[in-house]
């Protein structure tokens, strides 16, 4: 196969260069998911090959050797900042509540004077279930901005993680989640698994899934 995608004999062993894939399909006797292209760019290597000939991807990320380290030296950290931002946002959800109780309470009007002094009674306790699950939730910010700062700092003080901003996926992150099957940060990697092994990713959960769990 020459650069000018004609079949043309090569001598063995060789480097193809260009060439047609249907071609080198067929001669190799594979196609489709049945390859896997490894490669270090997410445009020339993994979009092309995932979206127009369909074969299995794999990034290779030499940063994510570091990234890994990192994680070693904190332990749990992308954890505790998950299990710290769920309870972040149930707690936002009770400031929510009880404000939309204390709405409610300040529509009522009455002439009767026990229904007034209940009604009193009603809304300063709902003021104080209020400032307590607002006093939670800032601190629960706190917590939250702490661990980012630790696992942004520990990873690159300028522009923080590769894979990461907080608790959400950067770009990149995003870019490999959609287009890499898998991803290393070296392909030599490769040689701790058997020809056969079959990567597989964990189950995927949708939000209201996850209300369950």
């Amino acid at each position: 196969v020459t650069n000018k995608n004609t079949s043309k004999p090569g001598p063995k062993p060789t480097v193809l260069i260009g060439g047609n894939l249907t071609e080198m399909e067929q001669a190799i006797g594979v196609s489709g998911p049945e390859i896997l292209y490894v490669g270090d760019h997410i445009y020339s290597d993994l979009i092309s090959s995932k979206k127009n000939v369909y074969w299995r991807t794999m990034l290779v990320v030499p940063e994510l050797q570091e990234e890994l380290s990192i994680q070693e030296t904190l332990p749990g950290i992308v954890r505790q900042l998950k299990e710290v931002d769920e309870r972040r946002i149930s707690t936002e959800r009770e400031v929510m509540h009880w404000k939309a109780i204390e709405g409610s309470l300040k529509a009522i009007t009455t002439e009767d004077r026990a229904e007034r002094q209940d009604l009193k009674k009603l809304r300063h306790e709902c003021a104080i279930a209020r400032k307590q699950a607002t006093d939670t939730l800032k601190d629960f910010i706190r917590q939250r901005e702490s661990l980012r700062s630790r696992l942004s700092t520990a990873t690159n003080t300028q522009w923080g993680s590769l894979f990461r901003a907080g608790s959400e996926l950067t770009y990149y992150g995003r870019q490999l989640e959609d287009y890499a099957c898998t991803y290393t940060s070296n392909a030599t990697n490769l040689i701790f698994y058997p020809p056969n092994h079959y990567f597989r990713s964990p189950m995927d959960y949708l939000p209201h899934e996850l209300e369950s769990m």
